[in-house]
């Protein structure tokens, strides 16, 4: 998830839904938390919202905007959600309600006002906006399911035709299907070990436990790249 702030000079003054007053930068913080996890920049989804039926005047509405998004919300609740969604807080300890909205992510949230990653119990929290979404480990993660249960194919079919001890040899057919899967498959990993590397930058700045998870995963690709090349090895030595 890229992380943005309200108050950044590309949007900070541009008005904020149909308001001719209000801007984002003052106000903005609900339609820049929803734009972290719609992965599109604030004024981008200000403009789809006020297409959508998203505003009256410079309030949002939820499950408009929700439609207009893309993104699955299930209404609001005073209850811990299990899931990321974004949470309605109190901004400041002065006396009533400093309504401020923010990404809540279980342990940690993302405060649109700095655009950084803050501790979880840094307002306190009136309602959870039960928008889903996933968060940038839990994304990556989908990569690896994806892309591994590849590697593992192609390495399967691979090692049981290349089996010295069983004095099996790949047919010439075989050979070449499996050499164009290890090409595929070594241009594949190298791009997204190369995507891993940009996100384990951008994780600096985030929870340990998030950059540990990332340089596993990208160990674990760069393993299974290497691997790629010793079975393609193999086979065109045979």
């Amino acid at each position: 998830m890229k992380k943005y702030s309200q108050r950044d000079t590309r949007w900070a003054n541009k008005k904020l839904g149909h308001s001719s007053t209000s801007t984002i930068g003052a106000y903005g913080c609900f339609l820049t938390a929803l734009s972290m996890i719609a992965e599109q920049e604030p004024n981008e989804v200000n403009e789809i919202l006020k297409d959508g039926g998203g505003f009256i005047r410079d309030l949002i509405v939820s499950s408009n905007s929700a439609i207009a998004l893309g993104i699955p919300y299930n209404g609001i609740s005073k209850t811990k959600p299990s899931y990321n969604c974004i949470a309605e807080v109190d901004m400041s300890p002065a006396p009533g309600k400093q309504q401020h909205f923010v990404v809540w992510m279980k342990d940690k949230i993302v405060d649109p006002w700095t655009g950084r990653i803050e501790v979880v119990n840094k307002y306190p929290i009136i309602n959870y906006r039960l928008f889903e979404f996933e968060d940038a480990k839990e994304t990556c993660f989908g990569y690896e399911e994806k892309h591994i249960k590849n590697f593992e194919k192609i390495f399967k079919k691979a090692s049981e035709l290349t089996d010295i001890d069983a004095g099996k040899r790949p047919n010439n057919r075989e050979t070449d299907e499996i050499c164009s899967g290890l090409d595929d498959l070594e241009d594949c990993s190298s791009v997204e070990v190369n995507e891993l590397e940009d996100r384990i930058q951008e994780l600096e700045t985030d929870t340990i436990e998030q950059f540990n998870d990332i340089t596993i995963l990208n160990e674990r690709v760069s393993k299974k790249a290497q691997k790629l090349i010793e079975i393609k090895e193999i086979i065109e030595r045979d």
